[in-house]
């Protein structure tokens, strides 16, 4: 599904009903994207608008139902989630995308109030740790996997998170251009599109 340079395609294509998210639009850097427009916050969805947009097809639904299995099941450990930001092709007009990307926000200050029933505080932290290189869903690969997952502790007005937050933000928002040479990757440009974030609620 590719736009083309005419714009005869847009991203009100993409839009559904959806009364939250904006529609896609062609980069004003490569009009063969179709991206969401670069916000300073993610955009605010919930889970079902983002499959009513997003999942179009089997191959989007599957990636979407694996990476809602695996909140589930963390959420089910006892781990607050506080927000999921969603990022990547997925979030883009590609037909194919091969995963979706998440950063799982974990609401800090609830992860304390839940230590008793994680164990303790060490075993939390521990679990924690573990946590942080499940990137991948069980026997998935660097090289072949359907979910991405990466992690914060959020603690609100605390500056590491705020550090950490704005690093993950900004890569998040940058595009990578088509290369000019084959074989090569192009180059990435700041601030140039924008991703989903989906306050969690099981």
């Amino acid at each position: 599904m590719q736009p083309s340079h005419d714009h005869q395609k847009s991203g009100d294509d993409w839009k559904g009903d959806c009364a939250v998210l904006p529609p896609l639009e062609p980069s004003s850097l490569d009009p063969d994207q179709l991206v969401l427009p670069w916000s300073d916050t993610g955009h605010p969805a919930t889970w079902d608008e983002v499959e009513k947009v997003f999942g179009g097809s089997a191959h989007r639904r599957s990636r979407l139902l694996l990476a809602r299995s695996r909140l589930e099941g963390i959420h089910a450990e006892g781990i607050p989630l506080l927000a999921v930001w969603i990022n990547g092709s997925f979030v883009t007009d590609c037909d194919d995308p091969r995963d979706i990307d998440l950063l799982v926000l974990i609401d800090g200050l609830a992860l304390r109030s839940a230590w008793n029933s994680l164990g303790g505080s060490s075993r939390a932290a521990e679990r924690i740790h573990t946590l942080r290189n499940e990137r991948w869903e069980p026997g998935g690969t660097k090289q072949r996997h359907l979910t991405d997952f990466n992690y914060v502790i959020y603690y609100p007005r605390d500056p590491v998170t705020e550090d950490e937050v704005d690093l993950w933000h900004g890569n998040w928002s940058r595009l990578r251009l088509p290369s000019p040479k084959p074989g090569e990757q192009g180059r990435l440009v700041e601030d140039a599109k924008g991703f989903v974030e989906v306050r969690w609620s099981p």
